[in-house]
């Protein structure tokens, strides 16, 4: 059996700051800090309960699943306990995180043998970080009362979960209705000289979060989507048969009909004369 067949649970050195329980405890294990796992490698290995982390600094590379997957402040990562993962051996693989390993956790979790990754707002992080505290403080003096105090944080974390899955089907609805909209406006205006940045005071919007919303629902970049619409709306209105290649150049905001005819051949590999018609 392989270690990553094998659950398994490698401690940090003794100076990190960690807890570790061997009661039956709906949290087995609780990590934080600072950490650089180029110096402190962590083989995968899959684990007991579900593994929990929230990275506050650095951008670590974690291997899941057989995969690389780098992470960044803000990422909220929740892994199964048949999901085998550890930390890649990268220089200056620096992070501060917080980490659970929960017990029995039930809403909004993956399989057993998966993993998610949510982008967290400032307001959740801060949610994640309270509950970690109250971990933190409660394990550190621990009474008759412990393990009920616990199940509570669990039952919070659980929570908050829930409310993970809501926040991420809002943000995917208002991305659509962006997309929406901003494919609305392009079609409206192909004639524009800057397309990009007029599209980003539409939507009020900066570039590289316009340049994520594009690549992430639709694979191509708001300039790439923009010149594809406009040769395809120059292509019909000469298939029209009812228009003058200059007429449809200044149509689509060209100033030069060799601009035009340029960039009408590199997009579609021929002249726009050949798209045109031929009369009877």
């Amino acid at each position: 059996m392989s270690a990553d067949d094998r659950a398994n649970l490698f401690l940090p050195m003794p100076d990190r700051s960690f807890w570790q329980t061997s009661e039956l405890l709906p949290l087995r294990y609780l990590a934080w800090g600072r950490r650089n796992f180029h110096a402190e490698n962590l083989p995968p290995c899959r684990h007991e309960g579900w593994v929990c982390l929230l990275i506050e600094e650095g951008t670590p590379e974690m291997i899941v699943d057989g995969k690389i997957v780098e992470l960044a402040r803000g990422a909220f990562v929740m892994i199964g306990p048949d999901c085998s993962f550890g930390w890649a051996r990268k220089v200056d693989n620096y992070c501060k995180f917080i980490l659970w390993m929960w017990d029995g956790l039930k809403p909004t979790t993956p399989e057993p043998g998966a993993y998610l990754i949510y982008r967290l707002t400032n307001r959740s992080q801060r949610a994640f970080q309270q509950i970690h505290e109250q971990c933190r403080l409660e394990i550190m003096e621990p009474d008759g009362a412990t393990e009920k105090y616990l199940l509570g944080c669990r039952i919070s974390f659980e929570a908050l979960l829930s409310r993970l899955s809501h926040e991420k089907d809002e943000r995917a609805s208002q991305n659509m209705r962006r997309l929406n909209l901003a494919d609305s406006w392009i079609r409206e205006h192909l004639d524009s000289r800057e397309p990009v940045a007029r599209l980003c005071d539409y939507l009020n919007l900066s570039q590289a979060s316009l340049y994520r919303l594009f690549k992430q629902e639709i694979g191509d970049s708001p300039a790439g989507y923009f010149r594809r619409l406009r040769m395809e709306s120059g292509r019909k209105l000469l298939r029209s048969g009812e228009h003058q290649v200059k007429e449809i150049a200044l149509r689509l905001g060209y100033s030069q009909v060799n601009d035009f005819s340029r960039a009408y051949r590199d997009f579609f590999g021929n002249p726009p004369s050949l798209d045109i018609p031929k009369k009877r």
